[in-house]
């Protein structure tokens, strides 16, 4: 179907403002610095003009400038001429030009028409997929989509603007120093202060790793902070957590927002108090922007085109993946250490793209406990580097053992209130320190260790 919409003369597209474009360039070689930048070969709808436009950006890159004579020698010499209408066409293509400085406004033209015909192709594309209505189509489909959501999101970037002015990025960097001189915060609250005076809030375009050992508690960090984010916050914003079912999912949360021993809910002896304080909590989390993508583990592609039509359907603000090593690449390379630095790119290049901060939950190994204080470090990280290259922030929740905050000894180990580290190793937007938080295992809610500590002392 693509090669009979190839030569559909149906398709979208301006002869004339392609042999304008071609013929401005030929009379005044200065033009081509004037739409280099906007058209490419294959914007051209007419195979000829591709042609003779590819041949025009080899020639002037030698160095050398291109006139009709030189034109219709280089075309010969690569066997184009006659496929692009001989030696008459190139002089038609001069003698038609309106006004070679208009050529701009043409390749502007000829630009939309191409992003029209992607547009058609792509329509296209799903119109063949369910004309295709066999036992597999769900299987077709969920096969395709990423690729056409793909082709969508490369048409939209191509429309946005690539060259910024000095003078914009001035204006908008102004707003955030004003935020710092006012000691606003810049970025995404935590909803924990001690971790946002270190990171002064998640940053737009921002790849955050949060690591530990298995059962330190970082899914209920990271739920915390999405809680605050969207319920507080009324942030739009969403999360993929694979390992765990819807219902474990939203139990988790309605525990943490309603502060409600798990143990007592498990056991029937719940108190009618603590009843209330779960249907306020479902109430708030209902109204809450929190959208969560429940798929089994994909391929990181698939996720990042799942990703990009939440933000264009729902508009997240933030995005947490739980975790990591539940992510692989379409083509199972057998080199570990490649598909890591791959997906990490990957996460990082959505983050970019979509202009949000992404929470990437990793595991680390028992490592740390061979280390002289204990303490974690970037190289505990499985595949440490591949990780860690393209993060903005990484961070390591911590605690050391026998540690514990406001407790007996003798109380079982789900009662205590576990005095947690938040160890923030790596963090481009500034320091790197550590964030002293208190975890209640009973609620899985996380808060900050002086918050906590004031509780108990009450």
């Amino acid at each position: 179907m693509e090669e009979q919409l190839k030569h559909d003369k149906s398709l979208p597209h301006n002869a004339e403002a392609e042999q304008a474009i071609l013929g401005a360039i030929i009379i005044d070689g200065k033009q081509l610095s004037e739409v280099i930048d906007i058209i490419k070969p294959e914007h051209f709808y007419q195979e000829g003009h591709s042609l003779i436009y590819e041949t025009i950006l080899e020639v002037t890159s030698k160095g050398e400038t291109v006139d009709m004579v030189i034109l219709v020698e280089q075309l010969d010499a690569k066997g184009y001429l006659e496929r692009v209408g001989g030696a008459d066409y190139i002089k038609t293509l001069v003698e038609q030009v309106p006004s070679a400085e208009h050529a701009p406004q043409y390749s502007k033209i000829v630009k939309e028409k191409y992003l029209q015909r992607e547009i058609v192709k792509a329509a296209n594309s799903i119109l063949e997929m369910g004309n295709r209505c066999d036992e597999n189509m769900a299987d077709s489909i969920l096969n395709n989509t990423s690729t056409i959501e793909k082709m969508i999101c490369e048409l939209a970037r191509s429309t946005s603007n690539e060259i910024i002015s000095l003078k914009d990025a001035v204006k908008q960097t102004f707003s955030i120093l004003d935020k710092s001189y006012r000691h606003e915060q810049k970025g995404l609250s935590s909803g924990l202060k001690n971790i946002d005076i270190i990171t002064d809030g998640f940053m737009p375009s921002d790849l955050i790793i949060l690591a530990s050992r298995p059962g330190m508690g970082k899914t209920s960090l990271a739920l915390n902070i999405c809680e605050h984010i969207a319920v507080n916050l009324q942030k739009s914003i969403g999360i993929y957590c694979p390992d765990m079912t819807l219902e474990q999912l939203t139990t988790r949360m309605v525990l943490m927002q309603s502060e409600v021993n798990s143990v007592s809910l498990r056991k029937g002896l719940v108190t009618e108090e603590e009843w209330g304080r779960i249907f306020d909590a479902m109430d708030k989390l209902a109204r809450a922007p929190l959208y969560i993508l429940k798929v089994p583990p994909i391929p990181v592609m698939e996720l990042c085109a799942k990703v990009r039509r939440m933000k264009s359907e729902h508009g997240i603000e933030f995005f947490v993946i739980d975790y990591f090593q539940l992510l692989y690449t379409e083509e199972d390379s057998g080199k570990w250490k490649q598909e890591m630095s791959f997906i990490s790119r990957q996460l990082k290049h959505l983050a970019v793209d979509l202009d949000i901060p992404i929470l990437c939950l990793s595991k680390h190994g028992r490592s740390d406990e061979h280390h002289k204080d204990k303490i974690p470090m970037v190289a505990d990280l499985q595949e440490s580097f591949a990780i860690e290259e393209f993060a903005d922030v990484v961070m390591f929740l911590h605690r050391l053992r026998g540690e514990q905050e406001g407790r007996e000894n003798h109380e079982p180990e789900s009662e205590r209130v576990k005095r947690m580290k938040l160890i923030i190793t790596k963090n481009n937007n500034g320091p790197t320190g550590t964030a002293q938080l208190a975890f209640n295992h009973k609620t899985g809610k996380f808060t900050d260790a002086e918050a906590e500590n004031a509780q108990e002392s009450k």
